[in-house]
């Protein structure tokens, strides 16, 4: 309505027509490339958290999950493919979300490029829009009444399509640290998106549920609008011009406005953190040894006196042979203080 009083007074476009060009963009490969380039960057820094040798399989398994690990949970629930499992695209997308992987893991410039807020802000922008409206685009068809499905099922499943791939990336980092502790390598601490949930989490969830709130009220606004004339004769030209109002807003307003205003509040948070760095911030190093994706190990790590230590040193400091020569000289040692007194 405001979009539309601005077009007939200054000649703006539309508020409906700025949604019908947005929504007419080809997802492949406007917004699919973005997507990809996005999921192998946020794969890359998890697993340069992790210690050890990464191998390129897992770190492409890695990358398919939190690229497409929704999609690939919910199919498996609803038994429907979906996405890069559907056809006649589904061969695509993957050969699209291979190459990106390839140009961010072995490709410098590529990285350095992303690392620019600059430019990583407006793929970030593109990114998130796709990954919010396929989660209300699966929520929107599980809450249509012939899916036969409850409504707190579509809300979970919506947001599921965008947030799978971090609880699949969870798991892995899990498995991962489960080997680690079994081994001499330092240790590590994985994080986990349900234990510790951040805003890029919990957002496909606030958008399914703002997506099922805002629909319930159109429609009780267009069920009340023409019962409100039979009250008051003023309340008439009012109630009419509301009803009017509000038929013309569809369900792909709802969705679109939604998925914009999660896009651009992710697009700005990137703009911000690089404005403005967090406090205490430090930068921290990785053992990640894969090929063209770093360059050396350089994890070092603080003795309980404040002195530095390399890897080496802390792998034999906390290596099980260390511990059990260690347990030994403090039982000799507290066998001769015994003796002595």
């Amino acid at each position: 309505w405001l979009a539309r009083g601005a077009a007939e007074v200054g000649g703006a476009v539309s508020f409906r027509e700025l949604r019908d060009r947005a929504l007419a963009v080809p997802v492949f490969p406007y917004l699919l490339v973005p997507h990809c380039l996005i999921s192998s960057r946020i794969a890359l820094s998890r697993l340069r958290q992790q210690p050890g040798y990464c191998a390129p399989l897992r770190a492409l398994l890695i990358t398919f999950f939190v690229a497409f690990g929704g999609t690939f949970l919910v199919s498996i629930i609803t038994h429907k493919p979906f996405g890069p499992f559907s056809a006649p695209l589904g061969d695509s997308i993957l050969l699209t979300l291979v190459l990106c992987w390839i140009a961010v893991w072995y490709v410098a410039p590529v990285r350095a490029l992303l690392d620019l807020a600059a430019v990583r802000a407006p793929v970030v922008l593109a990114a998130s829009f796709l990954r919010h409206i396929n989660a209300l685009n699966m929520a929107n068809a599980l809450l249509q009444p012939g899916s036969n499905t409850s409504v707190s099922a579509a809300l979970l499943l919506g947001g599921l399509v965008g947030t799978g791939g971090a609880l699949l990336a969870d798991a892995d980092a899990a498995l991962a640290a489960g080997f680690v502790e079994a081994s001499a390598q330092p240790r590590y601490a994985p994080t986990s998106s349900l234990s510790k949930p951040s805003w890029t989490f919990l957002s496909p969830y606030v958008a399914t549920v703002s997506l099922y709130l805002a629909q319930s009220l159109l429609n009780h606004v267009k069920m009340l609008g023409p019962q409100l004339t039979e009250y008051s004769p003023e309340l008439s030209k009012a109630s009419v011009e509301m009803f009017i109002l509000y038929q013309d807003i569809s369900t792909d307003d709802i969705r679109f406005f939604i998925a914009a205003l999660f896009a651009i509040q992710a697009s700005a948070a990137e703009l911000a953190a690089a404005l403005v760095p967090e406090p205490n911030a430090q930068k921290r190093g990785t053992t990640l040894s894969v090929r063209g994706a770093r360059q050396g190990p350089i994890v070092v790590q603080s003795k309980p006196g404040g002195k530095k230590m390399t890897p080496a040193q802390y792998v034999a400091m906390h290596s099980p042979g260390a511990k059990q020569k260690a347990a030994k000289v403090t039982s000799t040692a507290n066998s001769s203080a015994k003796k002595s007194l």
